[in-house]
């Protein structure tokens, strides 16, 4: 797989994280983001570092994806009823 497409899955797993947690979209620009960005460079050093930072979590990115998965999941219920 490569590194685009593990940076999209990570990103849509995040969005999910965020909305399980009824967490604001924007946690993951402001909070997430730069904590995965120093733990990453801390443990596994700078090269690490600058492929996690272009994993795309801007605050409308994730918007987008709360409202796809959210869209998903009414289609799914849609289904079974």
């Amino acid at each position: 797989m490569k590194l685009r497409e593990k940076g999209l899955i990570a990103s849509y797993k995040i969005a999910q994280l965020l909305a399980k947690r009824k967490k604001a979209h924007t946690e993951a620009e402001t909070i997430i983001a730069p904590a995965s960005a120093i733990i990453v460079e801390t443990m596994l050093g700078t090269e690490a570092a600058e492929k996690v930072k272009k994993v795309p979590l801007s605050n409308d990115t994730i918007f987008r994806r709360i409202k796809e998965l959210s869209s998903y999941l009414k289609d799914q219920v849609r289904e079974h009823f």
